[in-house]
C-alpha cells in the first residue's frame, strides 16, 4: 500500500493536486483544507496517503497529517459514505470540528454539509459517536471551538466580554456536550432564568 507521497506539488485545483515523484506524476484527491495548505506548484510537498481501491473506483487520497488519514478511514466504515463525500466532510471542518460535531450528535450541523443528508448525518453519528469519543483525545482545538462558539452566543445575548469570561471560568462541562447545553449552563451561572 502506498502510506506517503512526497515530491514536486506540478498543479492543483479544488480536491486534488498533481505531485511528481520518481519520474511519475501521481493526481491525489485531498480535502480542500489540505490542497490550500500545500503552497503554489513548484515547491516540495509531502502528504500522508490512503489508496481507496473498489471494482468500480481507484483513487489516491491524501492529507496534511495522521489525524486526517484517521478520521478519513473512520468515515469510510459508515456505510452509504465513500471517497467523495468523505473528503466533503473533512474539507467542510477540520477533523477537531468534525469529531466534535460528530460526538455531540450534532446532526444538523452535519446536514449543512454538501451531500449530507438527515439519514447520512444520523449513520455518521450513531455509527462513530462512540468510537470517535474512546480514540479520539479531546484536543484543545475542540475546546478551543466549544469555547469560541459559546462566546459569540453569549455576546449575541449583550453580555460583554468581562462576563462571558467570568462565566467561562465558573462552568466545567463535557466538551462533546452541545452548544445548547453549555449555552444553557453559563446562563445559569450568569443568573439568567432559563
Amino acid at each position: 500500500m502506498i502510506t506517503a507521497i512526497e515530491g514536486v506539488l506540478e498543479e492543483k485545483g479544488p480536491g486534488w493536486a498533481v505531485i511528481k515523484t520518481g519520474g511519475f506524476s501521481f493526481k491525489v484527491l485531498v480535502p480542500e483544507s489540505t490542497g490550500a495548505k500545500l503552497g503554489p506548484p513548484g515547491g516540495q510537498v509531502r502528504l500522508n496517503t490512503f489508496l481507496y481501491f473498489r471494482e468500480d473506483n481507484l483513487a489516491l487520497c491524501g492529507f496534511t497529517g495522521p489525524e486526517e488519514l484517521r478520521l478519513f478511514a473512520a468515515l469510510l466504515e459508515v456505510r452509504g459514505v465513500g471517497v467523495k463525500l468523505a473528503l466533503a466532510l473533512l474539507s467542510a471542518m477540520s477533523p477537531a470540528e468534525l469529531v466534535s460535531c460528530i460526538s455531540r450528535g450534532d446532526e444538523r450541523r452535519l446536514r449543512d454539509i454538501p451531500g449530507v443528508g438527515r439519514t447520512t448525518a444520523g449513520r455518521l453519528i450513531l455509527e462513530l459517536k462512540d468510537k470517535l469519543k474512546k480514540g479520539w483525545a479531546v484536543s484543545d482545538e475542540i475546546a478551543r471551538g466549544a469555547d469560541d462558539d459559546l462566546m459569540a452566543a453569549l455576546s449575541g445575548l449583550g453580555y460583554s466580554s468581562i462576563e462571558v469570561k467570568a462565566a467561562l471560568d465558573r462552568v466545567t462541562w463535557d466538551p462533546y456536550s452541545s452548544l445548547e447545553e453549555r449555552l444553557r449552563l453559563a446562563l445559569k451561572s450568569l443568573g439568567t432564568p432559563m
